[in-house]
This record gives structure tokens, C-alpha cells and sequence, in this order.
């Protein structure tokens, strides 16, 4: 019995004393609310002076008359304070402001006060800000320190007007203590259960003793009354949420006021419920986990809760058994671990992006220390310099990429001076030797003396840029020969003056020098009619970029003016907008446009002259074929009565008159045809070249005709019997009375082969090529126009074929002739026509 005393005290050391422990949390919870409660009425003006106690006796300091002891108390304060503009600029701060942020003071203002703030706080802080409460705003949250440390604060922000000038005031509470104050009443509360835990048992041990000794089990019971009133004192009082759970049934057998608080249920109403109706597990995971904490195999739990206003909160718990009149019960101490989590959460989502950004990214990453030795790096590092893995790269000295060892340590004497380089430009060596040119950014790593001891920073690969540079220097020096070899006149204009005139333009406007156009704008050098056109033509090119040439006006410096075609763009030009301006000199060409203009004049007078004098022609035609025809018609009726009448010399003279007239209308109806060629459309349709073939024959009944004929489709139009007409007619006409014919049709690949032959006197060879011409005719007794074989070329021209005469057998011309000509065959799909470029 002496030795579980000696041990319980032996434990009990350990703790401190629940006195000790409520007046430490009385202090810690209680000292930031009156810290923040005097700097609330400090920033609403409800304090007029302060009481300072001091080793001379107690002074009072008002704050309207003591500026320097109130500036002296916001320099002195454990708060960081600071003025910020209404962007977040840090317009003022206090020393303990910079020493929370681990950055020196005069380097502090002017930065913004978001480069600060921890990114899972910064859409908070940005409420706050934008609310510009002039009565304050408060709220926990975390700054992040320049060195990458996280400090936990409660911010307080109000709106203040300085000199009419909207400014925020901004006081930094360090939390770091009280939240390591709650940690450690954390773990408090975990020793707190075990001693619970051993009391327990203890008294349980001791009633057994106590059955048999009455005055004992007294003395013990006292004990036990005062351990349980200690222990409802803490578990009423405590501000950590407490509930006492049954692990057979899940009922929760008591709760405290803060966990009704966090709950949001009455004691009544939290003391009738379930803990699985607050856990979002379900009722057997729910139970499986209190036999665990029963058994004692675990005591702490992370579990998700449900408030009364439905709100879901990630909780720790931490249980364990506690045994309350007889009945083995769970004692649970249920911590909010909701912001926590968020965190956590927030910050392995930051710290994945680093890495992500870091791995990414196409620059070339690298922390390295002072002796250069390469501690990290990113891909991109290794393609810069021709590294073949990372642990060849860590393995190697920065000083090898050095062609110039001096150069590095040069490098780290500007970065112990100034700490950080922007842009500097460096020559380094890949590992197979070719020089690169580098860009480097770079911060240097300092220890706590302010030593280098190392850098980080990134750098990129700028040889093809440089390259790029001289080859546009190059390309520049190309462009400058060309513009003053160009035969046009280009201008440059900026700031509406010209500041540049190549030599084209010098001599176009007939200027000494390009001097000349110095200071002088568009309208000095354009014609005043075109002032108008100009300023069009301005607004025009800002809003598109360009514009087509124009033809203006312009005034040389000798004063003669001539007109140009104007071309003008927008173009960069020394880091502001100019404008280019090609003019080309169209005097001539103006000259030749006025001649060719009174030339067009001239050919539409001739065109009209030469209508009027087709309509005359056309007049004198229909005479022809009208009247003429009739009077033909009249006389060949008279003939046809007279060859009735007369016989011998009377009745041949007769013949002859007849056939005069016969000629007359061949002629005529020949004429007819040629004028029908030139008027009608030119569009050809689908035409059965075998019923047109029978048709004519039909119109020749005395003839010696054969022909077998097979159905086949051409593209023609109405005029395609003209054709077999004229060829019939020549034959019967020049071959005689025995004369044969005989119509061949053959098919071939796209197109037909007719040809229509004849036993008659033939044609001579020398006659063959020009035989198809107006006006010609063969070498054969017969007499004729000469029109007919015309019409027949002109027609299976028309139609997309060509005609040509042979000897009906080769070599014998005296044996016949036989006329040939090639036709368009119609395609099967679709039956679509295509001849002569049209469509039908």
C-alpha cells in the first residue's frame, strides 16, 4: 500500500497542479482579450491617457498631448502594428512587426502587405480589407515569414483617415504561445485522463480493503468524493469539449457546457442522444471504434462530427475509461481540428505546387552552396548545361561551368552586397564545352551571422535569343539597303513629323536633302483637296493596323504638285508606334490611264457606228431573204409553166433560167443559216444524231443512199442537219445521176467519227485545205458559193469537233471524196454536256 502511495506521488510530479495548471490557462486566455480589448479602444478613441507604472511612481500620459510616449508605445509593443494604404501598401511599421515578418525594417515599407499573408488566409485578409470597417475587424490568421516561416496571429484592421488621406491601421498579435500553450494543454489533458485512469483504479483497489474496515473505507470515500468534485470541476469548468459515453450502448451519458456550446444542443437534449447521431460513421463503425478505446488498444481518434446547424467539423478525440459509480464509461476530450486540416491540407497543396512549379518549370532551377557545390536542380538545369541525370549534376561543382573562375566569386561578393541579382548575364561552359550565353536570377542564402552560405535562384539558356539579335542585326542592315535602294519614295513618320526619307523620296519631292523633311507633317507635303482623305485614312490605319494604296496628290518643294500612289502602315519603331508611308511617282501612268480613256471613248463611238451599221446589214438581209426569197418563189413558178410549154434550145434556155433561180435561194438559205449560227445561243443539249442521219436522207429521195445507222446521243443543237444537208446535197449535186453515198457512224473514246463518202469525181489534193473557207470551191464542172462546206466547218466547230476531206480510197482522188468530222459524244452520268466551255 506504502508503494502505490510512493508511486502515485512519483506520477503526480510530473503534472503540474491543477491549480497551477487552471491560473496558467486563466492567464494565456485571459491576457489576449484584455490585450486586444485596450488596443479596440485605443483605435475607437474611447482612451484618453495612460496609467504607466514606472520605479519614480505611477504617471499618467494622455494621448493628445503625449505623441512621443504614444509613438514610443507602438514601437515598444510585443504587436507588430503598421499603417497600410488602402492597397496593402506598408506605409509604416513597428520594429516587432519586421521581427514577426524576420525581414530588417527599411525593407519592409513600402512592400505590400499580401506578399505577407499565408495563401490559405488571403481571400480572409482581402475581406477584411475590402469591408473598410472604420469600427475594426479582427480574425486569426498567419503570416508568412520572408524565410518561408509560417507565424500564427490575430490581425485587427480598421479604416482611419490620415490628413484626408484613407489609410488601414493594422495590429499583428503573435499567437505562437498560445497555440503551443494549447498544445501542451493538450497533452495536459491526455496525462490528466491517465492520472484519472490510475486514481480510479486505485480506489477501486482501496473500497475492496475498505469492506473490512470501516474507518478506511471512510477516509476513502472522502477521497473519492473530493477526487470527483476536483474532477466535475474540471470537467464543468474546462473549455475543452468533454463527453462521458456509454461503449455498450452509444448513449451519451453526460456532456459539459462546451460541448453543448460546440455542439449547439442543450445539456438535456446532447445528454439524449447517441454518438453515432453526431458521428458521421456509421452505428457499427461507430461501436467497433468504442470497444477499441475500451479495451484500451487506441485512444486516439480522428472522426468527423455533426453540428445541430448541420455543419460537418473534423474532430480528434482522445478517450479513454473512466469508471462513475460502478459503470466502466468513456471519458472523451474532443478537439476541433477543423482550420487545422484546412491547413494541412492547403499547405501539402502549396507545397505539391513548389514542387510541381519547381520540376516544371522550362527555366533552369538550382539551389547551390556557398563552395559550389549543386544541392538542387530541376530538368530544365540539366538540358541547359548537358547534365545526363540528377545525380550527375548533384555530384558536380558549379565553379567547372565557369570558363572564368574569378567570375563566380565575383558573383558572390554582389551577392553578400546586395543579396539579390536581376538579369545578370553570364558566359558559362556545358559539359561538352560549348559556351553558352545564360541569364541568371539569383538570391542569396544567408545564416544567421548574415553570411553566404549559399544561392537559389533560376537562369535560362539565352544563346538563341543572341543569335536571333545578330541575325536582325543582319537582317536590319538588309532591310536599311533595300529601303535606300528602293525606287519608291519611303517615308517614316512619328509624333505626326517625318523623321526619316530615303533617297527615292528626296528626289520625288525634289528636295536638297533628306534634312528637308524634318519637322514637316503629311499635310505640308500633300495637296490640300486631300487633307480630308487623310485624316480618313488616319483613323482607318489605327484601328486596322494597314491600309490598301491610295492615288493622291502630292507638293513637291519647288511647289509643283503630281500625283502618287500612296501605300501607309503601322509599324514599332524605338519603343513607340510610327507610321511608313511608300509613295510611287504614277504621273505616266495617270497620262496613259487619260489616253486610254479618250481611246475607250473612241471605241465605243466606233462600237455604236459599227451597231448601227450591223442593224443596216441586217435590214439589207431580211430584204434578201424575205423579199428576195418571194420574188425567187414567183419566178421559179413562171419557169416551172414555161419548161411545160416549150421544147428544144427554147426549153434549155428555160432549164437554165430555172436553175439560176434554184441558186438564187441555195444562197439565200445559206445566208440564213450562217446568220442563225452567229444569233443563237451557243448551248448545246443531247441530240439523236441517228434520227437527225434519217431525216435528211428523207429529203433526198432520188439519191443512191445507204447508210445502217445505230442509236447514239451527241451534243448539237437545232443546226445539226444543216450539216448532213450540205455534205448530201455536194455529193448528189457534183457527182451526177449513178452517183452512190454512204453515211458511216463510228464510236469512239468520248466522242463519234461520222463520215459521209461519196463514188463522185473526188478532189484534187491541192484543193483539200481549202475546201472548208468562204467563198472556195472545187476544181469540178459544177458551179457554187463556196458557203455550204463553210457552214459545215463552222458547226462542228461549234460543237467541239473538227471536219476534213480524204480520197474514199487512199490514193485514187479521181475514185470519190469522203467528208469527215468528229462530233461530241454525251456522257452517261448525269447526261451533262461540256463543249466549248458551256454548261447545259
Amino acid at each position: 500500500m506504502q508503494n502505490q502511495k510512493n508511486s502515485s506521488n512519483t506520477n503526480a510530479s510530473r503534472l503540474p497542479r491543477e491549480e497551477e495548471l487552471f491560473h496558467l490557462l486563466e492567464e494565456l486566455y485571459g491576457g489576449i482579450p484584455e490585450a486586444e480589448e485596450t488596443l479596440s479602444a485605443i483605435r475607437r478613441g474611447e482612451v484618453d491617457a495612460f496609467l504607466v507604472s514606472t520605479d519614480e511612481g505611477e504617471k499618467i500620459y494622455t494621448l493628445k498631448t503625449a505623441e512621443h510616449p504614444y509613438r514610443v508605445l507602438i514601437e515598444q509593443m510585443r504587436e507588430g502594428a503598421a499603417i497600410l494604404s488602402t492597397d496593402g501598401t506598408i506605409l509604416f511599421s513597428n520594429i516587432s512587426l519586421a521581427h514577426l515578418l524576420a525581414m530588417p525594417l527599411e525593407k519592409l515599407i513600402g512592400e505590400s502587405i499580401h506578399t505577407f499573408i499565408a495563401p490559405a488566409g488571403a481571400a480572409s485578409f482581402q475581406r477584411m480589407l475590402d469591408a473598410g470597417n472604420p469600427a475594426g475587424s479582427a480574425g486569426e490568421n498567419a503570416l508568412q515569414a520572408h524565410r518561408g516561416g509560417k507565424v500564427p496571429v490575430h490581425l485587427s484592421l480598421r479604416l482611419l483617415s490620415m490628413e484626408g488621406t484613407q489609410v488601414f491601421s493594422l495590429v499583428a498579435t503573435d499567437m505562437t504561445e498560445r497555440k503551443q500553450a494549447e498544445e501542451t494543454l493538450q497533452r495536459a489533458y491526455g496525462e490528466l485522463e491517465d492520472r484519472v485512469r490510475e486514481r480510479t483504479a486505485e480506489l477501486a483497489e482501496s473500497n475492496v480493503r475498505l469492506r473490512a474496515e470501516i474507518e478506511e473505507r471512510k477516509r476513502a470515500e472522502e477521497k473519492l468524493r473530493e477526487s470527483e468534485e476536483r474532477y466535475r470541476s474540471v470537467f464543468a469548468t474546462s473549455h475543452a469539449v468533454m463527453l462521458i459515453i456509454d461503449p455498450e450502448t452509444g448513449d451519451i451519458v453526460d456532456a459539459n457546457p462546451a460541448a453543448s456550446a460546440y455542439y449547439g444542443y442543450p445539456h438535456d437534449g446532447l445528454t439524449g442522444m447517441k454518438i453515432s447521431e453526431i458521428n458521421m460513421l456509421d452505428e457499427d463503425a461507430v461501436h467497433a471504434e468504442m470497444q477499441k478505446a475500451k479495451t484500451g488498444e487506441q485512444h486516439h481518434f480522428s472522426f468527423r462530427h455533426r453540428l445541430a446547424g448541420g455543419e460537418i467539423r473534423d474532430v480528434d478525440v482522445y478517450s479513454g475509461v473512466i469508471v462513475i459509480h460502478g459503470r466502466r464509461l468513456l471519458h472523451s476530450i474532443i478537439h476541433d481540428v477543423t482550420d487545422r486540416r484546412r491547413a494541412e491540407e492547403a499547405l501539402r497543396e502549396s507545397e505539391e505546387k513548389y514542387a510541381r512549379f519547381f520540376w516544371d518549370d522550362l527555366t533552369g532551377d538550382s539551389l547551390v552552396s556557398a563552395d559550389g557545390q549543386i544541392l538542387a536542380c530541376n530538368p530544365a538545369f540539366l538540358a541547359i548545361f548537358g547534365f545526363t541525370s540528377l545525380d550527375e549534376a548533384l555530384g558536380s561543382n558549379m565553379q567547372s561551368l565557369y570558363p572564368d573562375p574569378q567570375e563566380r566569386s565575383d558573383i558572390l561578393h554582389l551577392l553578400q552586397k546586395e543579396r539579390v541579382l536581376y538579369h545578370h548575364t553570364l558566359i558559362l561552359r556545358r559539359r561538352d564545352g560549348r559556351l553558352v550565353n545564360i541569364v541568371a536570377n539569383m538570391v542569396g542564402v544567408f545564416d544567421d551571422a548574415g553570411e553566404l552560405v549559399g544561392t537559389q535562384g533560376y537562369m535560362y539558356d539565352d544563346t538563341d535569343r543572341k543569335r536571333a539579335e545578330d541575325i536582325l542585326k543582319e537582317s536590319e542592315e538588309r532591310y536599311r539597303i533595300l529601303v535606300e535602294l528602293s525606287p519608291d519614295a519611303i517615308l517614316l513618320q512619328q509624333d505626326n513629323s517625318f523623321t526619316y526619307a530615303n533617297p527615292a523620296a528626296v528626289r520625288l519631292f525634289r528636295a536638297s536633302s533628306p534634312e528637308d523633311f524634318a519637322g514637316k507633317s503629311t499635310f505640308d507635303l500633300v495637296h490640300p483637296d486631300y487633307h480630308a482623305l487623310i485624316d480618313t485614312r488616319t483613323r482607318e490605319i489605327l484601328a486596322k493596323g494597314s491600309v490598301p494604296p491610295v492615288e493622291i496628290r502630292i507638293i513637291r518643294f519647288d511647289g509643283q504638285d503630281v500625283y502618287v500612289e500612296s501605300s501607309r502602315a503601322l509599324v514599332p519603331h524605338k519603343g513607340k508606334p510610327a507610321s511608313i508611308r511608300v509613295m510611287r511617282d504614277i504621273t505616266r501612268r495617270k497620262q496613259a490611264e487619260e489616253a486610254l480613256l479618250h481611246h475607250t471613248h473612241d471605241l465605243n463611238r466606233l462600237n455604236r457606228e459599227l451597231k448601227a451599221a450591223r442593224d443596216e446589214a441586217n435590214l439589207y438581209l431580211d430584204i434578201l431573204t424575205h423579199d428576195v426569197r418571194n420574188a425567187n418563189n414567183v419566178s421559179m413558178m413562171y419557169a416551172d409553166l414555161i419548161l411545160d410549154m416549150l421544147k428544144g434550145d427554147l426549153k434549155t434556155y428555160a432549164q437554165k433560167l430555172s436553175n439560176g433561180i434554184w441558186r438564187s435561194n441555195e444562197i439565200l438559205q445559206n445566208v440564213a443559216t450562217i446568220r442563225r449560227i452567229h444569233e443563237e445561243s451557243t448551248d448545246l443539249s443531247p441530240v439523236d444524231l441517228d434520227a437527225a442521219i434519217r431525216k435528211e436522207i428523207g429529203s433526198f429521195p432520188a439519191a443512191s443512199i445507204r447508210y445502217e445507222g445505230q442509236p447514239i446521243e451527241v451534243c448539237a443543237d437545232g443546226l445539226l442537219p444543216v450539216i448532213f444537208t450540205n455534205l448530201i446535197g455536194n455529193a448528189v449535186k457534183f457527182g451526177g445521176p449513178d452517183v452512190e453515198i454512204t453515211i458511216l457512224v463510228e464510236k469512239r473514246d468520248g466522242e463519234v467519227l461520222v463520215s459521209v463518202e461519196d463514188t463522185g469525181p473526188g478532189i484534187p489534193d491541192e484543193v483539200k485545205e481549202k475546201l472548208f473557207h468562204r467563198f472556195e470551191r472545187g476544181q469540178t464542172k459544177a458551179s457554187g458559193q463556196g458557203l455550204g462546206l463553210y457552214i459545215c466547218r463552222t458547226l462542228v466547230e461549234r460543237y467541239g469537233g473538227r471536219i476534213w476531206v480524204e480520197d474514199r480510197v487512199p490514193g485514187h482522188p479521181d475514185a470519190g471524196a469522203a467528208f469527215r468530222f468528229t462530233l461530241q459524244k454525251v456522257t452517261q452520268h448525269g447526261r451533262e454536256i461540256v463543249a466549248h466551255g458551256h454548261v447545259s
